[in-house]
């Protein structure tokens, strides 16, 4: 019994001894104060009790949330970029049924144009990019934004709304799509016309005001998520995938290869350092470690799987070798 009741019968059984409460009066208090008392404990632990099962319902929920898929921003320009990375998405991060979480973000630069014409623009960027969404069976929210600065834009949402992962493309002076092929043969004529312009072209920040920036680096290093990039080289469907481990924390690379590769029925080989401890690796069946000088890449191979550090110690400045590679992922994982 706590002090609080035993100064409660104190204070009754004088009461009651000055004649001051009478007997089923005191009966009454003293009975009150031993149910509250005996009641205090089972009553807190059954708070503690509510309040944990709460805890563990907003951890369930966290799980689900975090199962049901990762929160992706994919920021395009061209309706075509739009569809290709949408596919890279769903095959990269799908699991089963679980799909990620996708926003597709198109920025346009002209603050001049009307309702009428924003209508028109939403519509003939998303229309694709929401035909492949519904093949997918992949749900998609969309967004149309107007906005001076694109970078910073996207910079600015990716921070408010907290997304796990921006998908976007590389410059198109990196691809062999036909459209981009298209683009560096008009930034061509351009460079002969005008000279020679002080930044390069990029297809992840494509649009009509925009096409000839190249902001790689510069979401990589200051987003404050994860950063996915794609090389297109008429990306589809990869059969045979190689990914490139030359540190262990490229390590953090293999789930998303191998889920690429699950998803797309495909062949998957590694090409590790030396230097990776031995027991950091274990393959999966089906899975090929090649040897870490390989000389070329092997053939039949479609899609590359690179870190950031390392596509820029090895890929970035070879053009010769830049001109051999298939379709190529570059992720910075934060």
């Amino acid at each position: 019994m706590n002090t609080r009741g035993l100064m409660e019968l104190v204070v009754l059984g004088i009461g009651y001894e000055m004649k001051i409460l009478p007997p089923a009066i005191y009966a009454v208090l003293v009975l009150m104060t031993v149910i509250t008392t005996v009641m205090t404990m089972p009553m807190v632990h059954m708070i503690n009790w509510v309040i944990r099962l709460g805890e563990r319902r907003r951890d369930r929920i966290e799980t689900i949330d975090k199962q049901a898929g990762a929160k992706v921003l994919l920021s395009f320009g061209r309706p075509s970029s739009g569809v290709t990375l949408l596919r890279l998405t769903d095959q990269l991060l799908r699991r089963g049924e679980a799909h990620p979480n996708v926003t597709a973000l198109h920025i346009t630069t002209d603050k001049n144009i009307n309702s009428i014409e924003v209508d028109k623009f939403f519509e003939d960027s998303f229309r694709p990019i929401m035909q492949e969404a519904q093949q997918l069976s992949q749900p998609l929210e969309t967004e149309h934004l107007v906005a001076d600065e694109v970078e910073g834009t996207i910079l600015s949402k990716l921070t408010a709304e907290k997304y796990n992962l921006l998908i976007v493309g590389a410059g198109v002076r990196l691809s062999s799509d036909e459209d981009d092929r298209e683009a560096t043969t008009m930034r061509q004529q351009m460079k002969r016309r005008v000279g020679s312009f002080s930044v390069r072209t990029t297809e992840s920040l494509l649009t009509i005001h925009s096409m000839l920036r190249d902001k790689m680096a510069y979401f990589v290093h200051r987003a404050p998520c994860s950063v996915g990039v794609l090389l297109s080289r008429s990306f589809h469907s990869p059969k045979n995938i190689l990914l490139y481990i030359a540190n262990p924390g490229d390590l953090r690379l293999l789930p998303y290869a191998r889920t690429m590769a699950e998803n797309n029925k495909a062949t998957l080989r590694i090409i590790a350092s030396r230097d990776l401890p031995p027991q950091s690796l274990s393959l999966h069946p089906g899975e090929e470690l090649l040897p870490d000088k390989l000389l070329s890449l092997p053939e039949g191979c479609d899609l590359v799987v690179v870190s950031y550090t390392h596509w820029q110690e090895a890929f970035d400045t070879c053009e010769d070798l830049l001109s051999q590679l298939p379709s190529t992922l570059i992720l910075n994982l934060k």
